[in-house]
Parts: C-alpha cells; structure tokens; sequence
C-alpha cells in the first residue's frame, strides 16, 4: 500500500510547482552548503532517502517536517515552498529539469 501512494504522489504532483520549488531549494541550499545527503540526515534526523526524495519531486514533507526543515536551514517554510521565479525556472530548465 505504502509503494502504491508514493507511486500516485509521483503521479499526481509531478508537475506541481510547489512540490517543484521546495525541491530545487532544498537541492540548492545542500549544495551550497557543500553537505552531503549523509551529512543533512545526520543533522536533521530524516533519512537520506527521504531528503533524496524530497531534493527529487518524488516526496513532500508534512507540515513538522517543513518546520523543522526551515529552522535547520534558516530558510522559512513560505519561502521553501513560494513559486519559482522567471530566473530559478531558467536555471531549472538549463539543467534538464
């Protein structure tokens, strides 16, 4: 049943532009960071492939999750999940996204 929702969330929100935005800037600040998967979940206590999910537009976090997210980065819930602007969808789609 488990595999059956991931699968219809994949689905369903592919293409969703919040899913969509909160998964670049979480990439994004990792990144930036220069931490690795390994190194957020030891931070944060989510799985590495729960953050890989996230960073992937496969999975979005529950509202705590988002929370503590946002407290861990210093980047606000709103702001994680705000639409793209005209130039993260240029960068976005420059990378084959």
């Amino acid at each position: 049943m488990k595999k059956k929702r991931q699968q219809d969330f994949r689905t369903k929100h592919a293409d969703n532009p919040l899913v969509q935005a909160f998964a670049q800037r979480l990439k994004k600040w990792r990144q930036g960071k220069g931490l690795t998967l390994a190194e957020v979940s030891a931070d944060t206590g989510f799985s590495t492939s729960v953050i890989c999910e996230w960073e992937n537009g496969h999975r979005f976090p529950a509202v705590l999750h988002l929370t503590a997210l946002a407290e861990h980065t210093g980047i606000s819930a709103s702001n994680f999940i705000r639409p793209l602007t005209s130039t993260e969808k240029k960068t976005r789609s420059a990378k084959g996204r």
